[in-house]
């Protein structure tokens, strides 16, 4: 068993073990029904025979589902060997995934692996059912869909806490004092972590937008300032680059 497939084919072991126990539950309830007919018409030669394929098929069926077990050493497993094994399946299914830092990034989509719960978050979304091949479909229906990222209502939220904390437009300012301030509510950085927010920077960057409704430019600074390391966002593009975001500036116009 590779180190790719260790979940993955526990869980299909698992599987087949329950198949087979639904095939010897079907069979009694089968001979069961049976058994009432011939109750019911009084065909007593059938009785005993019939009673007789209970009795094996009740034993049968018990041993298939005392068979039933699944052991397994997560505490092992995760995060990393999910992560690996999450990304095999993904990339099977045909998407780009990238791991990093015990998240996978499969644009547009941001897959947290919670390893202390066994669940994992896909953005603001908890999946319980966390098996790499039923994941990777669900990553891929969810990438089907279009995205509810809105790059000009995003851009409005950054000019509104820029002014917030610059006052007059023009110079730089950091993402981490813009995110402080959109985080200001308590419990707020958990419901929008720093990781959304490099996300939706990596959105705006990758949209096209450059410019607010009324004209007024914007630009992300330059790339020394992303030396700080403390003070940079940094998301995994399409292409599998990271992007690191430090800063923004506001101000002139498209004229």
């Amino acid at each position: 068993m590779t180190e790719q497939l260790l979940l993955e084919t526990a869980l299909a072991e698992l599987e087949a073990g329950v198949d087979a126990a639904l095939g010897n539950a079907s069979t009694l309830v089968r001979h069961l029904k049976k058994l009432r007919s011939v109750a019911q018409s009084g065909d007593l030669r059938e009785i005993s025979k019939v009673l007789g394929e209970i009795t094996q098929s009740t034993g049968e069926v018990a041993a298939a589902t005392s068979a039933l077990a699944f052991e397994f050493d997560t505490n092992s497993y995760f995060p990393e060997k999910y992560l690996r094994e999450l990304e095999a399946a993904a990339k099977e299914r045909g998407l780009s995934a990238f791991p990093r830092d015990g998240k996978l990034y499969c644009y547009p989509l941001l897959v947290r692996i919670k390893a202390a719960e066994r669940v994992v978050e896909i953005g603001r979304r908890t999946e319980r059912g966390i098996r790499p091949s039923a994941l990777a479909a669900t990553l891929q229906k969810l990438q089907s869909k279009p995205t509810r990222f809105k790059p000009a209502d995003f851009l409005k939220l950054l000019y509104n806490a820029y002014r917030h904390c610059a006052g007059a437009a023009g110079g730089v300012l950091t993402f981490a004092a813009i995110y402080d301030v959109l985080t200001l509510m308590p419990g707020a950085s958990k419901e929008y972590t720093k990781d959304d927010f490099a996300a939706d920077l990596y959105l705006l960057d990758s949209s096209g937008v450059n410019q607010m409704s009324d004209g007024t430019l914007f630009q992300f600074a330059g790339s020394t300032g992303t030396r700080n390391a403390a003070a940079t966002f940094v998301c995994i593009g399409a292409d599998g680059a990271e992007k690191r975001y430090y800063g923004i500036s506001f101000g002139g116009d498209a004229s």
